[in-house]
């Protein structure tokens, strides 16, 4: 009996009859580890998928607890992604036990992982609009404590599932590809799978962060109170938030007086600091410290605070600003990251005043190119590839040949318009739909119509926009 079981043939692997070497069998016990691993977690993860649609979403459609459309802005996609991480997970299972390549399966079903790119991009909308139902819907919140109680999971620790998935992709045939030998056949498609799940992930994370970071600009734009400016700036990002002490002193001397208590928030461009609690509906702008603009200097040892104080001198303004952290991680992060981006904000403002420099040498010397239609042509690119900038670009790019006064004219009142109520009704429109290839094409469209247009047309243009 035990005979005939030898020679029966089996789907698993034997090194030891290949004749491998000591090293390229502990590859190969390692990368059926990382095989093992990659199915588990997704039967794992599928198994979680398939809760959140079996015992939220369908209980939720059933008993009317909340509309169709508050349960697809809470869980977006989720049942197509369902239905593909199923797919998926069967074919991992039949490529183990075909002794196939998993990294073919990947090749083969990358292109349907995109799906991930509109439920990050929704995730944090789905996470505010889930806290605000629980606070107004009664019956909605009795159905969340329920399910708390029963898996010991809240929905929030559900609802970024998906996003944890997409990102461990990566490591998971990172690790594959690490213990594959590169004269194994299926090195080649592992190696490829890795490239293309990676290139998938980085681009949905870059969605998930871009609509990130739009979410907490609008934030503050609505929160900052006497702040003369718009917190919309072109190619802001936000970093850091924190409640901290601040003093001032003049240029350079020691800080002797009572420290202020302010909220401070770091963007890659500048510091604001307001007076208020952080989170709360108001906060009262104090003043602003444009990171090109200053000098970042640790404190002396000297300092009684020396292990969470840092010294920023605006010589602008002629003083020396001290903040006070409440942990030595906090100023090292603060430190680092203010350091970083105000001596990469004085290069960008170095370049930027090359380029000016020179191209107003080559449109003066171009008599053949109105300096307009130039500008217009570069909004429009501009425009079509960076979608969330694309209010306050027009808005400070815009420029109109200049034909008598009363071209002068309409050129005050469009450069009003946009810099006021165009900029204010796009934020109101991405702050409620999600922008697409057909809004850079509307721009693109209404750009080309005004360079063409008439001088009675244009704010007509505008105000249909």
């Amino acid at each position: 009996r035990k005979r005939k079981k030898k020679s029966k043939k089996s789907n698993v692997f034997d090194p030891n009859e290949e004749g491998m070497t000591p090293q390229e069998e502990k590859m190969f016990r390692q990368k059926t580890n990382v095989i093992n691993e990659i199915i588990d977690t997704e039967i794992a993860y599928c198994q979680d998928m398939d809760y959140i649609v079996q015992e939220y979403m369908k209980p939720l459609r059933a008993e009317e607890i909340i509309t169709e459309e508050q349960i697809l802005q809470i869980f977006s996609n989720t049942e197509m992604i369902l239905g593909f991480n199923q797919r998926l997970r069967d074919s991992l299972i039949e490529a183990k036990e075909d002794e196939g390549n998993l990294g073919e399966v990947f090749v083969t079903l990358a292109p349907w992982l995109k799906c991930y790119s509109e439920y990050c991009d929704r995730h944090t909308s789905a996470i505010n609009l889930c806290l605000e139902i629980t606070k107004n819907n009664r019956e909605f919140r009795k159905f969340i404590e329920e399910r708390n109680k029963e898996n010991g999971l809240q929905l929030k620790d559900f609802l970024i599932k998906p996003i944890q998935r997409i990102c461990k992709y990566p490591l998971l045939l990172r690790e594959l590809l690490a213990c594959t030998l590169e004269t194994d056949m299926q090195y080649p498609m592992v190696n490829q799978s890795l490239k293309t799940v990676q290139d998938i992930a980085d681009h949905v994370n870059s969605v998930f962060e871009h609509r990130e970071n739009f979410h907490k600009l609008l934030e503050y734009e609505n929160c900052i109170i006497e702040y003369k400016k718009s917190i919309f700036s072109q190619g802001r990002i936000f970093l850091l938030e924190h409640r901290m002490g601040k003093g001032s002193t003049k240029l350079g001397k020691m800080l002797k007086k009572s420290v202020e208590t302010r909220v401070c928030i770091l963007f890659n461009d500048t510091l604001i600091y307001c007076k208020g609690q952080l989170g709360a509906k108001e906060l009262l702008f104090k003043g602003e410290l444009e990171l090109h603009l200053i000098s970042v200097f640790d404190s002396d040892e000297s300092h009684p605070a020396h292990e969470t104080t840092f010294r920023l001198d605006s010589y602008v303004k002629n003083k020396s600003f001290w903040f006070f952290c409440d942990s030595p991680e906090n100023k090292r992060d603060w430190l680092e990251a203010i350091t970083h981006h105000s001596v990469e904000q004085k290069r960008l403002k170095a370049e930027e005043a090359v380029m000016q420099s020179e191209g107003s040498i080559r449109i003066k010397d171009s008599s053949s190119v109105p300096r307009a239609t130039m500008r217009l042509r570069d909004i429009a690119t501009h425009v079509e590839k960076n979608i969330e900038d694309a209010p306050s670009f027009i808005a400070t790019n815009m420029e109109i040949p200049k034909h008598g006064t009363s071209r002068e004219a309409r050129k005050r009142q469009l450069e009003d318009l946009a810099s006021n109520d165009l900029i204010d009704y796009v934020i109101k429109l991405e702050n409620q739909y999600a922008y697409t290839r057909s809004k850079a094409v509307a721009y693109r469209q209404l750009l080309e119509e005004f360079q063409d247009s008439e001088d009675d047309v244009i704010l007509d243009d505008f105000d249909l926009l």
